[in-house]
């Protein structure tokens, strides 16, 4: 057998060799996430608290995970994430209609905080064996998620006037979503012989439903007891940005 033709099967041997070795993903990145919202919450949070705000902050996010590589295009692997949504702020209640009669004007302050971390097994479509690529995936698991909610209200000793206190702090467990695009920029040169890594842009959009009576304190407080359940969609779009290291 030629020489040359030697050198291209055992070039072929290492090559398949290494694609069907199961290289490991490991990730991390940060970003923002865009959309937190809770409508309902919102609207009874403007009509019984007179409170102003109709969203929550952008927040930032962190993530990370692993994935295996059943192929050299398919990686199967587990998320993990975190951002907390806050509202702060600070207005005068005016009482309004028959409320006049029974409630009295105070300042109020709003300190409200959703932390959002979720648990995810994903599944992505990420070419590996070329420098740049794009990729898509998603993903299904459990949103562990905390509300916690106090309020602060001026001192009054007008007929009517309410106390600060906490008003609402359990954590909730629901099932969570991922679907995501991204594109993975490959470095020149290789971190050493078994090791690779990568710069990565990713779009999302996250379902993660925090869902709880929030109002049932507040509701007893006004005399308005609100025995609903209220769901805060706690995921929504997000923009990240991060770093991919492969083990081969």
């Amino acid at each position: 057998m030629p020489l040359d033709m030697v050198g291209q099967g055992a070039s072929d041997t290492l090559e398949v060799k290494k694609r069907k070795g199961r290289p490991l993903r490991l990730w991390a990145d940060a970003g923002w996430m865009f959309g937190i919202h809770g409508i309902e919450f919102f609207r009874d949070y403007k009509r019984l608290l007179n409170g102003p705000a109709s969203t929550f902050d952008v927040p930032t996010s962190v993530r990370g995970g692993m994935s295996a590589f059943l192929s050299s295009d398919v990686a199967t692997g587990l998320q993990v994430g975190y951002h907390r949504a806050v509202i702060r702020e600070t207005y005068l209640y005016q009482p309004f209609g028959a409320d006049t009669l029974t409630r009295a004007r105070q300042t109020t302050s709003q300190n409200i905080t959703s932390t959002t971390i979720p648990v995810l097994l994903t599944f992505d479509l990420h070419p590996r064996f070329r420098q740049f690529v794009t990729y898509v995936g998603g993903g299904l698991g459990l949103n562990i998620g905390t509300f916690v909610w106090e309020e602060g209200l001026s001192t009054s000793q007008a007929v009517g006037a309410r106390t600060s206190g906490l008003r609402y702090d359990d954590t909730h467990i629901n099932l969570a979503a991922i679907v995501r695009a991204g594109m993975s920029l490959g470095w020149d040169r290789a971190l050493g012989e078994s090791t690779g890594g990568a710069l990565h842009i990713e779009v999302s959009y996250t379902y993660a439903p925090l869902s709880g009576p929030l109002f049932a304190s507040v509701g007893t407080g006004i005399g308005k007891p609100v025995d609903a359940v209220y769901t805060i969609q706690s995921g929504g779009v997000g923009l990240h940005c991060g770093v991919s290291i492969y083990l081969r």
